[in-house]
């Protein structure tokens, strides 16, 4: 063979060796990259209960401790809203059945009408708010650790209770497409069972909630409920999230103090540093580290012939 040809032919095989040798070696480190990821999330899916609280007469704060008995409680996963949960347990027929969601409870609109923009019956069992019950275990791994709980959906407004402790009131958690991040360090127990209680109202004709799909036949409890994944993340001791209750300037400077527990992952700038869940630390931030913002005014939504809103251009400026 020509010895050209044979040192093209070695250089392949060696070229071919490498690069198998690469392959392997990312997916080790992907793998490794991914457990870890795993590990470092704790979902809360299975294990809820759903109750009106038509039916309940006890308070948050004892709803979410471990005593409680929610016996006569349905059994849900989330997510799952509260006509949903209600459908797969067999208390409501199928809704996509000949007529059958007009036989539902509270379905008084129009055939027709858009349900978003109307009142809800004051007699609707779902004009009342009601409770999402969950007890779980933290891994006592966490114990050292910055704990997060996280709702990546929760139809429309909402009272959140963690071993007897509230951690949010509804005038924190409302609107339908917003995310929730919670620092709960100094309420969650590593270790130990935990007791989440959630209490959830549906929105009103006046709130931005689940509207688009205006062609659509709405159900009774306007998807009312925890409609996206509740889970756990940890982190440092460095909290960075926070959205700064104090910030005095000085000479090109900020100091700023972050003291809430409450993060909103839609409206956080990002620019704070805290320790831990109870303990507050100072630090100076310079000014040129503080981002702004300038809005202009965005374009007026249209509504396409599909049915779905559609805005033209966003305009926004960060």
């Amino acid at each position: 063979m020509n010895p050209r040809k044979v040192a093209i032919v070695i250089a392949h095989c060696i070229l071919a060796s490498w690069l198998a040798a690469q392959t392997t070696a990312v997916h080790h480190s992907t793998k490794g990259v991914s457990s870890q990821t795993v590990e470092n999330r704790l979902p809360l899916h299975e294990g809820w209960s759903l109750q009106t609280s038509a039916k309940v007469e006890a308070k948050g704060e004892t709803i979410s401790t471990p005593g409680f008995s929610a016996s006569g409680w349905l059994q849900v996963t989330v997510p799952t809203t509260v006509v949903a949960a209600q459908v797969k347990d067999k208390l409501l027929p199928d809704p996509f059945f000949a007529m059958n969601l007009r036989d539902f409870p509270g379905m008084n609109y129009p055939i027709g009408g858009n349900f978003s923009n109307i009142a809800m019956a004051t007699d609707s069992p779902y004009a009342v708010s009601w409770w999402y019950r969950k007890s779980f275990a933290i891994p006592a791994s966490y114990k050292g650790k910055t704990m997060w709980l996280k709702f990546d959906g929760i139809n429309y407004r909402a009272n959140i209770w963690l071993n007897g402790k509230q951690i949010a009131t509804d005038n924190d958690v409302a609107g339908a497409w917003r995310t929730y991040e919670f620092n709960i360090t100094g309420s969650a127990k590593p270790g130990a069972q935990n007791v989440l209680a959630v209490q959830v109202w549906a929105p009103t004709e006046n709130d931005l909630a689940i509207t688009f799909v205006d062609w659509n036949p709405a159900p009774p409890d306007k998807n009312m409920g925890l409609w996206r994944d509740v889970y756990l993340t940890t982190s440092g001791p460095i909290d960075r999230h926070g959205t700064g209750e104090e910030r005095n300037e000085s000479a090109g400077q900020g100091q700023a103090e972050r003291n809430d527990s409450v993060h909103d992952i839609g409206r956080d700038l990002r620019t704070g540093c805290r320790t831990g869940a109870e303990r507050i630390q100072r630090c100076n931030i310079h000014a040129r580290q503080i981002p702004t913002v300038s809005v202009r005014e965005s374009p007026p939504v249209v509504a396409g012939a599909d049915g779905y809103a559609e805005s033209l251009q966003a305009h926004d400026a960060v």
